[in-house]
Formats: C-alpha cells, structure tokens, sequence
C-alpha cells in the first residue's frame, strides 16, 4: 500500500529534478557582451557568431539576433549581468 511519506518523497524527488533539468538547459549567464556601434547603438546580449574580419552575431534579449559588419563595430566589451532583459528600452539600432 502506498503511505502519504511515499507520495510525498516521490513528488519532492520529482520537483528536484524537474528544477535541476531547467537549470541545466537555460544556465543563466554570469556576464553579458556588450557591442558599441558606429551608429551609437549599444547591444548587450550574447555573441553567438564572431567571423574574423567580416561581421559577429549578437542575440539579446528575447531572441532577437543582430548581425553587424566588423567596420561598424567601435567596442566590445563584457559587463557583469545585472539587471539583463527587464528592459528593452536600452536595445537601438
């Protein structure tokens, strides 16, 4: 027969790895890039493509992905996360 102590483990025990899978496949990122443009723009988010010479990617926040040509970039540099993504009204280009 199952007692209440069982369920209650096996629910526990389920809630761990649940939250434990989650952490695994969204880390949260301890330092975001930071690319100064030409232009003035600033984008913070994640490089996820850099080809010498040409052009990088950068993904912010949400998703969205910007490509910029290596003679548009003035800086890159890395900060430390903060406050990423609770507004979007920093994001120009």
């Amino acid at each position: 027969m199952i007692t209440m102590r069982r369920v209650a483990l096996t629910v526990a025990l389920l809630v761990l790895c649940g939250t434990l899978a989650f952490a695994q496949i969204f880390p949260e990122e301890e330092t975001l890039d930071v690319v100064y443009t030409t232009d003035g723009s600033v984008l913070r988010g994640r490089i996820v493509e850099d080809v010498p010479e040409e052009y990088l990617t950068i993904e912010i926040y949400g998703g969205s992905r910007f490509v910029i040509a290596v003679e548009n970039i003035v800086e890159i540099s890395t900060t430390p996360n903060g406050d990423y993504g609770k507004s979007a009204t920093e994001y120009t280009v």
